[in-house]
């Protein structure tokens, strides 16, 4: 069968959908970011941020994937720990919508397999495209603000504490080449310190 007689089987239109989706496709299966997703997280997250979409590498330039990709890091917009000491791996990441809102999210695993997931910072209009989000170590930590350092005075706000110390990892979040900081599940609620990048 000729290439004319397959056109006119399926016809111009179909064909024509078909070749413009199919890059698109191959280029998500291969995203850095996607790949760290599995798909039952994935379409839990569509379902509770329908008007937000998963980080993409293809979000970053080449110049902000450099150091990450230097230190073994694919994605810098995504991350895993045990955050509640369930033995499972917890995701954090960033979510965004077609205006730049970004949302950095975060998912505690159970068994079933489920997710309980949690938006834990506004981002803001700025895009994804500098963010990072990174697990970090249990163990005691102060608020850059309350240290001797201080580059200005402690200022309370919501969830934010001076000093904590988790028996789990946790997550540190922020822009590149800034302040990060550090979020911790604790118990009913996830706390956060400001720390020095």
């Amino acid at each position: 069968m000729n290439i004319a007689k397959i056109i006119n089987r399926i016809g111009i239109g179909a064909l024509l959908l078909a070749l413009l989706n199919a890059p698109a496709r191959s280029s998500e299966q291969e995203d850095a970011c996607t790949k760290l997703i599995p798909k039952q997280l994935g379409a839990q997250i569509h379902r509770s941020y329908p008007d937000f979409r998963i980080v993409r590498a293809s979000d970053y330039s080449e110049e902000s994937l450099a150091y990450p990709k230097a230190h073994g890091i694919s994605c810098p917009g995504i991350a895993s720990a045990d955050v509640d000491g369930n033995g499972l791996r917890d995701t954090a990441l960033f979510i965004t919508a077609k205006n730049g809102h970004t949302l950095l999210v975060v998912a505690r695993q159970f068994k079933t397999p489920k997710w309980r997931i949690a938006t834990i910072s506004d981002f803001g209009k700025e895009g994804v495209s500098n963010s990072y989000v990174g697990p970090i170590p249990a163990g005691g930590y102060t608020d850059l603000f309350e240290s001797d350092v201080a580059p200005g005075d402690y200022v309370p706000e919501p969830d934010r504490v001076m000093q904590y110390r988790s028996r789990y990892a946790g997550f540190m979040a922020g822009t590149m080449e800034s302040t990060g900081v550090a979020y911790f599940f604790a118990g009913k609620r996830w706390v956060h310190l400001w720390q020095s990048d």
